[in-house]
């Protein structure tokens, strides 16, 4: 129990005692305006690359000569 203790000492020297922070206005600071822009377009996104067409399923021949 007393390992539990120090522990306990310990947190509360290293991070003070819950509450008691140094003073101010009582008010909680707000974050601020976001820099972010939603939806997010990335390079490209109105002009995407074209897809590859698919192969044919038969054999083509070509001269190998």
């Amino acid at each position: 129990m007393s390992i539990l203790a120090a522990f306990a000492l310990a947190v509360v020297v290293i991070g003070g005692i819950p509450g008691t922070g140094s003073g101010g206005s009582g008010k909680t600071p707000r974050p601020e305006k976001s820099t972010g822009a939603y939806p997010v377009k990335l390079p490209g996104w109105k002009a995407p690359a074209p897809r590859p067409r698919p192969t044919p399923h038969y054999p083509i021949k070509w001269d190998r000569g």
